[in-house]
């Protein structure tokens, strides 16, 4: 048993720590770190060096459980109802179409290449339906990590998210349709009518448990305020959520979207920090994740027929999502950009194709094709290959779409800018100085026209040699008699926090926060003249003028 969890523990490590340099040098190479996370998977993996055993990898099934629930939340939670409102003719035409097309195309080739082979159509047709339907279904997984990585935003980046959310649900009555239709065709018995009751009933019953899961989390932000304490319980809410979808057979990713879904709208501010913890914590997953996608496959040995299949496969459903989701957005008349890049964002295929090739195997394993291979090891393995093909190309083919869209970087966060920004940069511009003679009459004038606190005092050579606080000086106000008496010289302070301009605006941020000020004198460091006020509210203005701008 301890050599058990030893085993596990190092999946764990050598996951992470793989899936990181792996996704360094794919980073390197401008493409996205999703495709180093799978490759790594790849080399400690069945189809590599086979450092981990099948058997371990088989049992952190239940983590693939965890990682998709939480991908679930975390899409749902990018979908708002003001999105779904304005554009949801836009993504219903656009699912439809892809999904429809995909299922058409992949079902047609993969009949005919199975006839050619067995010269049975009826095993062939039942072989083509569970293709095809399988070929419907999206990761939202590698596809929302690309739209993340590269910060995309707009019209194309909602519709991506919209698509991928929901393909499940299609995927889903696809698969039902079509696993019932093959084993009348193969004579294992089914009926049609009763499987479509079961799967709407699945999915109604998985969209249900989100949303209750939604409202709870809503209702728990009422009372209460810490937000780690909130996010803590958020996050055993989602476990809890993803623990009984797992015991009562129901779609995770599905459910946890609409989880998601009401959590972002119903409470959109307070939501906000712990979805940003969720995210955080969710890099490890997402790494773990992938390396597991990777490690699973296994594409030794196959027929050299059956990668016939796989090669059909992965061309027309590509072409089938691509001109469905054309053709989907030309007639719902959406905007350019979804037109044209759509379709290259939706090709990555993940865990619901695998989790879906597994049942449809159980339910087809015995029809024997040819010797030591059944219907249901054809369905599994060509499943299995054909997504570490679209696994690799999709996450590309997402960030080319992103970025000939010009939505590549667009969803930058007010953190992003102030970390990219330098405090020489940003400058108040109204900021004012003094020299050392100025009279007390002249600086009482100057407060007038300013809401800083201080002002800074130099001397002939633009030396910083302090500031005069106006918190210090109030008591003369009365006593105009004075005011002539003194000068700015009389009245120096220190000013023990100083910065230099070369840092950046976000350190300069929290610096103003801990030692509550808004304003701090900018000196070089080397000749310790004034460069100028950093003002904390001038700095935030721009950087949210600077969001709006992107």
């Amino acid at each position: 048993m301890e050599k058990y969890h030893l085993g596990i523990l190092l999946l764990f490590g050598i996951a992470i720590s793989g899936g990181i340099i792996t996704s360094i040098f794919f980073s390197k190479m401008k493409m996205p770190q999703v495709i180093g996370y799978i490759i790594a998977g790849l080399l400690i993996g069945q189809s590599g060096f086979n450092l981990i055993p099948a058997e371990v990898v088989k049992s952190l099934t239940p983590f693939n459980y965890f990682a998709l629930g939480i991908i679930g939340f975390l899409v749902g939670s990018e979908l708002k109802f003001e999105d779904i409102k304005k554009y949801g003719k836009q993504f219903s035409m656009i699912l439809l179409f892809e999904g429809i097309f995909a299922f058409v195309l992949v079902t047609a080739a993969i009949t005919g290449i199975m006839f050619f082979i067995t010269r049975d159509i009826s095993i062939s047709v039942a072989c083509g339906v569970v293709f095809g339907a399988i070929a419907s279904a999206t990761d939202p997984a590698s596809t929302v990590n690309v739209l993340w990585e590269y910060r995309a935003a707009g019209i194309l980046t909602t519709t991506i998210i919209a698509i991928v959310a929901l393909d499940d649900a299609l995927a889903m009555f696809l698969y039902g349709v079509g696993t019932s239709l093959s084993q009348i065709l193969t004579g294992s018995g089914a009926n049609i009518t009763a499987e479509l009751f079961k799967v709407f009933s699945e999915l109604s019953i998985s969209s249900g448990l989100g949303v209750l899961i939604g409202i709870l989390i809503v209702y728990i932000t009422r009372y209460i305020k810490n937000n780690d304490s909130l996010f803590v319980f958020t996050f055993g809410l989602i476990l809890v959520h993803i623990g009984l979808c797992v015991m009562t057979n129901l779609d995770i990713i599905l459910s946890s979207m609409f989880a998601g879904i009401v959590v972002i709208n119903m409470v959109p501010e307070r939501s906000h920090d712990i979805l940003k913890q969720i995210k955080a914590l969710s890099t490890p997953i997402y790494i773990v994740f992938f390396v597991l996608v990777g490690a699973r496959m296994n594409i030794m040995g196959m027929p050299i027929w059956l990668w016939y299949i796989i090669a059909s496969y992965v061309l027309l459903r590509s072409a089938g999502k691509y001109f469905g989701s054309y053709f989907g957005a030309k007639l719902s008349k959406a905007d350019p950009a979804v037109v044209k890049y759509t379709g290259l964002s939706i090709f990555a295929q993940g865990g619901v194709a695998i989790g879906l090739s597994i049942m449809a195997s159980q339910h087809l394993s015995g029809i024997v094709i040819t010797a030591g291979m059944n219907l249901g090891d054809i369905i599994i393995f060509g499943v299995t290959s054909t997504t570490l093909i679209v696994q690799l190309a999709g996450p590309l083919m997402v960030k080319l779409a992103i970025t000939k869209s010009g939505e590549r970087g667009r969803n930058v966060t007010l953190e992003d800018i102030l970390a990219k920004w330098k405090i020489k940069d940003k400058i108040e511009p109204k900021y004012i100085k003094i020299d050392q003679g100025t009279p007390v009459r002249k600086i009482m004038q100057l407060f007038t026209e300013t809401n800083h606190s201080f002002l800074a005092v130099v001397n002939s050579k633009n030396k910083f040699m302090g500031v005069v606080k106006f918190q210090e000086i109030k008591s003369l106000i009365t006593d105009q008699t004075i005011w002539d008496l003194f000068i700015a010289a009389d009245l120096i302070r220190s000013f023990k926090t100083v910065i230099h301009p070369s840092q950046s605006t976000d350190e300069v941020i929290n610096l103003m926060e801990q030692i509550h000020s808004d304003q701090l004198p900018v000196i070089d460091p080397e000749t310790y003249e004034l460069v100028g006020v950093a003002d904390k509210f001038y700095i935030i203005h721009s950087a949210r003028n600077e969001m709006f701008n992107r």
